[in-house]
């Protein structure tokens, strides 16, 4: 029965999205497509957790189950799945193209849904390269220039992220002599290689999870793709990354100072960095994208204590969890409401209903009491500040300041996409604003079930008055800046002139990465071409028989394709040496 569901829960995507192929029966696959996710969330409930089913007869022996961390993981990423596809089948209702998103979409839906599921790392690594790939296709869904470009940026990171990620388990799975997660991590811990496969895996998954500097492709992503594209991306597929490293790094099994420190201050860098970029944009999907930068950056300070004192690692694991499934919904929550904010209110009234359906996520992503991210806030907390380490004092002044950030970054999204009345009526389909409403509910509502359930720590809910003023003012702090900056005129047009660009570090990689080109066709394969000409010419003036010589006309390295090899075999090259 267990096997079944799991099956079904991965198989149901990919049917439908095959079944999609076919022309006939497309509106049948449109409409049964979000529901395909109800497998997924069914089984999350249908399953005790810590169950393990062994498949001998799927790739070389796979195990699939849930575990209490999976559990979690499955229910917020498929009710996700769930809520966005509903709403996309409203949101793209007159959309040409909508069959071909959708057959993308459930292909990254199941690979999601695989990797949570995974107990071994050859089905993990499957599953998360199905999802990686998959979303490729949602990002370049309109196929207009800009969306081309994020999906280059975003694929090239997706191949450099597998390639590491391969080499570091290839590298874990060998001298552990199995596949199984448990068998990985303990060995990675007592490997004579910890550190190069510790690196290898740190990058390879903080590409999905957006962490500076390998983010770029978030902001770059999340304009161009479809509204609820972008509410899975940043609300559930980034999540794969962190739930790599916990299934993967040795958290809890060995002491790494040096990679704890490098973890706080990158993770610390990153959550200021994404706010003081994402305040400078005027797209709203952009500086949502921005603020996922930055609130994984503080996933990654947890990471960091987690290295720093191993004994911490059972709270700094609860506190990630609750972590993950408030800025799932949350930020699920506030990429919807960017596309019911757009609609056209009939009423006053519900223009205000809007806009205070708009303001829960956001108070609750700055960490406000009585919602799911302020229990997240408090669970940070404690477990980046309760452990003896050299850091626990900077987490203790840094996070109020981050919610600080935060809350202004929250008040420029606001100021954004605040709905104002407009000349034209035209009601929402119930099909967006029902998933939207569902998720501003379950910010506040989650929260309590949650506890009254048992499944919280009741400490993350402390409602004493200390607590209480301990979790507010960062926020009235925030809000208190964002009115006096608003009201300042002076100040607003100064800020006004700032600007990064989308992407930010990408573009002068991408500048010099151009100059570098034109440098190998200026420098080399000019003069190459012309030496080759002269060859052909010589040749040709002789009696010898009529040959093409291969660099006649260099059109093999002048190719994309060809560069592009080059640049994969020098990768591979500097692989072995580094292994070597």
């Amino acid at each position: 029965m267990n096997a079944a569901l799991f099956l079904l829960a991965v198989l149901s995507p990919i049917v439908v999205a095959v079944l999609s192929a076919f022309p006939s029966i497309r509106k049948v696959t449109d409409s049964i497509a979000p529901w395909t996710a109800a497998m997924a969330f069914g089984a999350t409930f249908g399953v005790r957790p810590e169950v393990t089913i062994d498949l001998p007869w799927l790739m070389l022996g796979a195990r699939v189950g849930l575990d209490v961390t999976g559990q979690l993981f499955l229910a917020f990423t498929s009710l996700l799945w769930l809520l966005a596809g509903v709403y996309a089948r409203s949101y793209l209702r007159n959309d040409a193209g909508r069959h071909r998103f959708f057959a993308f979409y459930l292909v990254a839906m199941a690979g999601n849904f695989g990797l949570i599921l995974a107990h071994d790392l050859l089905t993990f690594v499957a599953f998360f390269a199905m999802m990686s790939f998959s979303a490729y296709g949602l990002i370049t869904h309109d196929r207009h220039a800009e969306s081309w470009r994020a999906g280059r940026t975003y694929i090239i990171l997706v191949v450099l992220g597998e390639v590491l990620l391969f080499a570091g388990l290839v590298l874990a799975a060998l001298q552990a002599d199995s596949l199984l997660f448990e068998d990985v991590r303990a060995v990675i811990a007592l490997s004579s290689a910890r550190d190069v496969i510790v690196a290898l895996l740190l990058v390879g998954f903080g590409i999905k999870l957006g962490v500076v500097p390998l983010h770029f492709w978030l902001p770059l992503a999340h304009p161009v793709a479809p509204t609820p594209a972008s509410a899975v991306l940043s609300g559930a597929m980034i999540k794969a990354g962190l739930l790599g490293w916990m299934r993967f790094l040795p958290l809890g099994e060995a002491v790494m100072p040096n990679w704890g420190a490098l973890c706080i201050v990158v993770g610390f860098m990153a959550a200021f960095y994404g706010v003081i970029v994402g305040l400078t944009h005027i797209n709203a999907k952009t500086v949502l994208a921005y603020s996922s930068v930055s609130q994984m950056g503080l996933v990654v300070v947890a990471v960091g204590s987690a290295f720093t004192g191993p004994t911490a690692w059972p709270t700094v694991s609860a506190a990630l969890a609750v972590f993950a499934l408030h800025h799932a919904i949350s930020k699920g929550a506030l990429f919807l409401g960017v596309g019911v904010a757009d609609g056209k209110f009939d009423a006053s009234w519900k223009r205000w209903l809007v806009c205070v359906g708009l303001m829960l996520p956001a108070l609750a992503l700055a960490g406000a009491p009585f919602t799911l991210g302020g229990a997240a806030k408090v669970a940070l907390n404690q477990a980046t500040t309760s452990g003896v380490t050299p850091w626990a004092e900077l987490c203790e002044v840094s996070l109020p300041i981050s919610s600080i950030a935060t809350t202004l970054l929250m008040a420029r999204f606001l100021f954004l996409v605040w709905p104002h009345p407009r000349e034209e009526h035209h009601k929402l389909s119930p099909g967006m604003w029902l998933p939207w409403s569902l998720l501003v509910t379950g910010v506040v509502g989650m929260t309590w079930a949650l506890y009254w359930h048992g499944a919280l720590d009741p400490y993350w809910f402390k409602t004493t008055p200390a607590s209480l003023w301990k979790n507010t003012w960062p926020i009235a702090a925030g809000t208190g800046l964002a009115v006096f900056v608003l009201c300042n005129e002076r100040l607003s047009a100064w800020l006004s002139r700032l600007y990064f660009p989308a992407g930010d570090v990408v573009v002068p990689i991408a500048a010099m990465w151009l100059r570098l080109v034109m440098f190998w066709n200026r420098r080399l394969l000019n003069p190459l071409a012309h030496c080759s000409s002269l060859v052909s010419s010589w040749w040709s003036a002789t009696d010898a028989p009529n040959v093409t010589l291969p660099f006649s006309r260099l059109s093999l390295l002048e190719s994309w394709g060809a560069v592009g090899l080059l640049v994969m075999l020098l990768a591979a090259a500097l692989f072995v040496l580094l292994v070597l």
